[in-house]
Parts: C-alpha cells; sequence; structure tokens
C-alpha cells in the first residue's frame, strides 16, 4: 500500500471517497483521504506560503521556458481506490504526456512526477513529512522535496531512495525529472530576513 497519513483522523465522517471529497466544503479547513478517512491539513503561515509561491513561480517559467509540462498548487492526487487516498500536494509537477485534458476538472489520477511539500507552522513534524515524502515515492512520484523555509533547508527523496538535506549553501536539482532545473536553495528564502 501506498499511504501513510499524519494528520489528525476527524470524527466519523460521511466521506469516503474521492467522488464525495471533491464536492466536500469545510469554510476554514482543507482535506484528504486516506484510505476513506477524511483528514485535515493545516494552513501554512506567511513565510511558508512565499517560499510555496518563489517555488512555484521558478518552476513555472522553467516549463513555460522549455515546455515541459504543468506545475500546479494545491492539487489533489488520487492515489488509491477502494478504500481512496487523495493527497493534497502543495506543489505537483506533471510532465507535459502525462496532463489531463482541460476540461477535467477532477484530482489527477496517479503520483505526479515531482513533488514539493512544506513543513507547516501549524503542523510542524517534519518526520511525519518525511514519511509523507516517502509515501509520495512509492506511490510513483519521482523526485519529492521537503522545504522547510523556517530553517530554510531543502530534504530530496529519489525514487531510487537516495536522499539529501540541502541548506542554503547548496543548489537544489530538478534531477532526472526536470534535468535543467537549478535554484540556489537560498534564493528560495531570499526575502525572510
Amino acid at each position: 500500500m501506498c499511504v501513510h497519513g499524519y494528520l489528525l483522523v476527524m470524527h466519523a465522517s460521511p466521506i469516503t471517497t474521492a467522488a464525495q471529497l471533491l464536492d466536500y466544503e469545510e469554510p476554514g479547513h482543507r482535506h484528504e483521504l486516506v484510505r476513506g478517512q477524511l483528514r485535515r491539513r493545516p494552513w501554512h503561515g506567511a513565510v511558508t506560503g512565499a517560499a510555496i509561491a518563489r517555488l512555484g513561480s521558478l518552476l513555472v517559467t522553467h516549463l513555460d521556458t522549455h515546455r515541459l509540462g504543468l506545475a500546479a498548487a494545491g492539487v489533489g492526487c488520487l492515489l488509491e481506490r477502494d478504500p481512496d487516498t487523495v493527497y493534497l500536494a502543495s506543489i505537483a509537477f506533471l510532465r507535459r504526456d502525462r496532463m489531463p485534458p482541460p476540461d477535467v476538472h477532477d484530482f489527477f489520477h496517479g503520483a505526479p512526477d515531482l513533488v514539493a511539500e512544506f513543513v507547516s507552522t501549524h503542523e510542524p513534524d517534519h518526520d511525519r513529512l518525511q514519511a509523507r515524502a516517502r509515501t509520495w515515492i512509492r506511490c510513483g512520484t519521482a523526485l519529492s522535496w521537503v522545504v522547510d523555509a523556517e530553517a530554510r533547508t531543502v530534504d530530496v527523496l529519489r525514487a531510487d531512495g537516495s536522499t539529501a538535506r540541502l541548506t542554503t549553501t547548496d543548489v537544489l536539482r530538478g534531477d532526472r525529472v526536470l534535468p535543467d532545473f537549478t535554484v540556489p536553495v537560498a534564493d528560495l528564502f531570499d526575502d525572510f530576513g
């Protein structure tokens, strides 16, 4: 199985499928399904939100220049069926040949090629986010980045099992997923003091 959730399980919920989750709204909350159980995802603070916007902007610029695919923020990805698992990716990249048609308004079916997850000030358990990143990899993601804006680090997890912790003196690379994508880690956090 691919899924190991880390968020608080909500009380008994009638939401157990991806189709139900797609139509579900609870003001002030974001949600996922983990093996048919509805779970809340934490919101990000300003510093983390700025890091998401910065990395997303850099990825979109690179993807548009090289016409490689699609980057999306806050996208739901249907990873498993019966019971359904839908993870919410902070940033996901899909190669051009895997992009859904423009008229599809559903979760992406499958794991993105690259996922960037961000440590939230409201859920700062780094180990649990690492486990989540490993879940993405087990479900088919080739490259996962875990960004901690407050610590100014990026943990890199790859499908081949290799890992690295990058600091502001290192360069973040897209590896085989985005071969020409490079950005100094410090550039992700320049405006944060």
